[in-house]
């Protein structure tokens, strides 16, 4: 017979006293993370957004591969695996900060047709929903943006520094990660 562990049990008395704080009742704020999840997992599920995959799905006939089916990136039009795309809303970002937002959030997501989704593969969904939100719909620069974060967040900031002084820049030039992430887009040009 299995008997908790002393960790355990001061581990579920944590718990415990943690949620109790909750015991209140749910701000919006928490409701509205909460609603906005479980709508979330309904998208997961819908008929729609399975039919917009669908459609943009081919078989692979190529034997040397180990996949069965192919899908269409409307953006950079090439095909990629299943498990490799998205299905993306064409009318952008999806607000719910308070639950009066709450009947659009759920339309906006759910009340939708093939004619109002794209399917994408991850890059490219990665690359739009960053240009909507952060650069006013500019996904060049958003795509500049990402390939200089994913480079720093793969190098240590020594390394950064490093890299930038065997460039020949001055000290002042990446001294900070602002600076840095400027030249990294400079690199991608």
């Amino acid at each position: 017979m299995a008997l908790p562990k002393k960790k355990q049990i001061d581990d579920l008395k944590k718990r415990i006293e943690k949620l109790k704080k909750k015991d209140n009742g749910l701000n919006e704020k928490e409701a509205c993370n909460i609603m906005r999840t479980a709508v979330r997992k309904a998208w997961m599920r819908s008929p729609i957004k399975l039919l917009a995959i669908d459609l943009a799905t081919i078989p692979d006939n190529d034997p040397t591969t180990r996949t069965i089916w192919n899908v269409f990136c409307s953006r950079c039009e090439t095909y990629h695996k299943k498990n490799n795309v998205e299905v993306d809303h064409m009318r952008g970002e999806h607000s719910l900060k308070t639950l009066d937002d709450l009947v659009p959030f759920v339309m906006s997501i759910l009340d939708v047709t093939t004619h109002d989704l794209q399917v994408l593969c991850k890059p490219c969904h990665r690359i739009k929903t960053y240009a909507e939100r952060h650069c006013g719909g500019d996904e060049v620069l958003a795509e500049k943006k990402l390939i200089a974060k994913d480079w720093m967040k793969a190098n240590s900031v020594a390394k950064q520094k490093a890299h930038f002084k065997k460039l020949g820049y001055e000290e002042v030039d990446y001294s900070n990660a602002k600076k840095r992430e400027e030249l990294a887009m400079e690199m991608n040009k």
